[in-house]
């Protein structure tokens, strides 16, 4: 019976390593976080200006939390290991990036 047991685990422990296959870099996937992380770089200044400018409001403070959303997003680039992690990275900083963008201009925007 442990035999069987163990042959069972390792079938599906073979199954799960050829379901999940581990990411492959390629120039496509790097450029395209790149292109996300320069984003989120930019979105990480526009966050951070009106408080070096020394304008202390309510927005000013409430753009630290974007600001800190960017720099969790750009730090788990680091845990992806599977395709379908960088597509759920690369999809949610995406909604991040606009997210902030459209509040860091929403005077503009909709005003």
């Amino acid at each position: 019976m442990k035999r069987e047991l163990n042959n069972e685990y390792a079938v599906e422990s073979e199954q799960t390593q050829e379901t999940y296959t581990k990411i492959k870099w390629s120039i496509t996937k790097l450029i395209f976080a790149g292109i996300l992380l320069i984003a989120g770089s930019a979105c990480i200044y526009l966050g951070l200006q009106p408080l070096i400018e020394m304008e202390f409001d309510l927005k000013s403070f409430a753009n630290l939390v974007f600001v800190i959303f960017h720099i969790y997003y750009a730090i788990s680039l680091f845990g992806v290991k599977r395709m379908s992690q960088f597509i759920f990275w690369c999809g949610s900083y995406i909604l991040l990036i606009f997210a902030s963008l459209m509040f860091f201009y929403y005077d503009s925007i909709f005003i």
